[in-house]
């Protein structure tokens, strides 16, 4: 991986990043500047701002997503290096103390200790990895933003409480930016002995978290293993869909159990989604799909050398369509 250290070959091109990312970074400080608050917010707000429950303020919250892009525009002028031509966009779920695991927690690959994505965090940290945001992706597919070369996108499916209790201190002490797939209709709820976020927690943590949806009542499976989501009628999803977009401002989906179909695919483009979300383990480039965005799914198994790989853009493809995602925690 090109370092600023080794790449002064790469001058001319660091420049032209810089130009692109400072004149981003001027046309939303002068949209901040005369734009009217509802115009910042129609125009310019971060899909993921919390507008439910709770009746936040929509303008605040459009001036206040505006200035989180300007920063986050600021931090890779900072950066100053090669753009990246491919992202590794991590996934995970539950998160748990090691002295508090079970046995049969440490048998879950969906469930990892607070200690282990510590470590994961810090090494991000220490290696200068910059955290884009859902929106920010959207606009590299685009071709409307750069990214510098270490990028990661991290995201959490379901909402447990244990993203909020847990992985927003690490998160906000290394100053970095995360997205939550919410299962709107089990907010604030519990499952089996796990208890999900409410929405005071969300709202609490809107610095660090953006939010997006993992379907309505759609995240259930058959008997087949099939969800609801991809048994549905097609009207029945988009209905479904569109309530969850309501209740989080997001036209972002990760699909329940990383399954998605055609019928489902129109369905999310009827509702006014613009991107969805798989678990297929694989990096995003600038030609992936908007609607089969890869992730790779981090669980226990991944130590430190096999996540840094992930992290470099070295992990080998996989030989074959893994398996969906069993993202319902069982004990």
């Amino acid at each position: 991986m090109t370092t600023m250290k080794n790449a002064p070959e790469q001058q001319p091109h660091k420049r032209n990043v810089l130009k692109k990312a400072t004149a981003t970074a001027l046309v939303l400080a002068l949209l901040l500047c005369v734009l009217p608050s509802g115009a910042v917010l129609a125009a310019s707000a971060d899909p993921g701002t919390l507008v439910t429950p709770g009746a936040f303020d929509a303008a605040d919250d459009g001036i206040a997503s505006l200035k989180k892009q300007i920063a986050s525009l600021e931090k890779i002028i900072k950066l100053n290096v090669p753009q990246a031509e491919k992202i590794p966009i991590l996934l995970y779920h539950h998160l748990v103390g090691e002295n508090e695991m079970t046995t049969a927690q440490r048998g879950n690959d969906n469930i990892l200790s607070v200690e282990q994505f510590s470590d994961q965090m810090k090494y991000l940290y220490d290696n200068k990895y910059y955290t884009a945001s859902l929106y920010e992706l959207e606009l590299y597919f685009n071709g409307k933003m750069v990214l510098p070369e270490r990028t990661v996108v991290i995201t959490f499916d379901d909402g447990y409480r244990s993203n909020t209790k847990y992985a927003y201190p690490i998160l906000k002490k290394y100053d970095f930016q995360a997205a939550i797939f919410l299962i709107t209709s089990t907010i604030g709820e519990r499952e089996n002995v796990i208890e999900k976020a409410g929405w005071n927690d969300l709202k609490k943590c809107g610095d660090v978290f953006s939010y997006h949806s993992h379907s309505h009542r759609l995240h259930r499976q058959q008997r087949d293993g099939r969800s609801l989501f991809v048994t549905s009628d097609s009207a029945v999803v988009t209905d479904d869909l569109l309530m969850s977009k309501a209740m989080l401002s997001t036209s972002y989906l990760a699909y329940p159990y990383g399954q998605t179909n055609r019928a489902s695919r129109r369905a999310m483009t009827d509702a006014g989604y613009r991107m969805g979300f798989t678990t297929v383990a694989e990096y995003a480039v600038r030609k992936t799909n908007a609607f089969e965005i890869p992730r790779f799914t981090i669980t226990p198994n991944i130590d430190m050398p096999a996540f840094e790989a992930i992290c470099a853009g070295m992990a080998a493809a996989p030989a074959a369509e893994p398996p969906a995602s069993p993202d319902v925690i069982d004990y």
